[in-house]
């Protein structure tokens, strides 16, 4: 497949990278870093203007990932996400959201 590409004159209107402001919430990129429809440049931009802007953001690489993930990435990508979430969404609401949450 050939990588997206988008029209430059829209990029203001759609590019999260333009967007990111100290109010934008925690954001987690997962990016395998063999994706060639949407390159993992895409995800290092977005971490970069996350952290300018101040945002608790993480980005997290799957090696051999390409643009979906296999069952195996999924053993990594589904934890991963549900702690960040726990974390950054379940302590808003005074409690875990998943049973990944630690007691301690």
């Amino acid at each position: 497949m050939k990588p997206l590409t988008f029209d430059p004159k829209l990029a203001g209107d759609y590019s999260p990278v333009l967007h990111a402001t100290a109010k934008t919430p925690p954001t987690l990129l997962i990016h395998g870093n063999k994706d060639e429809l949407v390159t993992i440049e895409h995800s290092n931009t977005m971490l970069a203007a996350l952290e300018k802007a101040k945002v608790k953001s993480k980005l997290l690489v799957i090696e051999g990932g390409e643009h979906t993930f296999t069952a195996k990435h999924n053993l990594t990508v589904v934890p991963a996400f549900v702690e960040w979430f726990d974390t950054h969404l379940g302590a808003a609401k005074g409690g875990c959201v998943s049973t990944f949450c630690s007691t301690a």
